[in-house]
């Protein structure tokens, strides 16, 4: 009995001293946005796959990342509207991006917007030879939007997160 009432004063004396530390802001900000009914309404979400033709060059190594980004329909050039930056995925790969993945906080997904996967063997969000996109036009909301990375990189972009597109 005496070791119980120990065992309990001790658990209580640690909860005393637990204190709760708060979520940076911005992880917060992206939690309370992916909550937000109104906003999950416009994630776009759907499955990435590699062409069986290209897939027999794609090498997974601890270096590739998965670059999934939203543009305007039309827009080639300069920063994306909303961007994930994914290591360590297998492919298929089930994605959702949405406005909480925006460069800039308060931007809006309307509209036609094009859709781009990119495998970059190393990581740097600047596209570079030997690296796989693939493209296609999405609106917001779209939740079937899959999409096939089926073309290699051949030239040097100056955009940094945009390839052949």
């Amino acid at each position: 009995m005496g070791v119980s009432l120990l065992l309990v004063l001790g658990f209580t004396a640690c909860d005393s001293r637990l204190k709760e530390h708060p979520l940076p802001p911005e992880l917060k900000r992206q939690l309370e946005m992916k909550n937000n009914p109104a906003l999950q309404a416009k994630a776009i979400s759907g499955t990435i796959t590699v062409d069986p033709a290209t897939g027999a060059i794609v090498t997974m190594t601890d270096s590739t990342a998965l670059f999934v980004f939203l543009r305007t329909k039309g827009v080639e050039g300069g920063p994306p509207l909303a961007v994930k930056r994914l290591g360590g995925i297998k492919l298929p790969y089930e994605y959702q991006i949405g406005p909480w993945d925006a460069m800039v906080p308060g931007t809006q997904l309307d509209g036609e917007l094009t859709l781009t996967a990119r495998l970059d063997q190393d990581g740097d969000a600047k596209a570079s030879p030997g690296d796989i996109d693939g493209s296609r036009t999405v609106m917001p909301g779209d939740k079937k939007a899959d999409l096939i990375v089926d073309n290699q990189v051949t030239g040097i972009s100056n955009n940094w997160v945009s390839g052949s597109i």
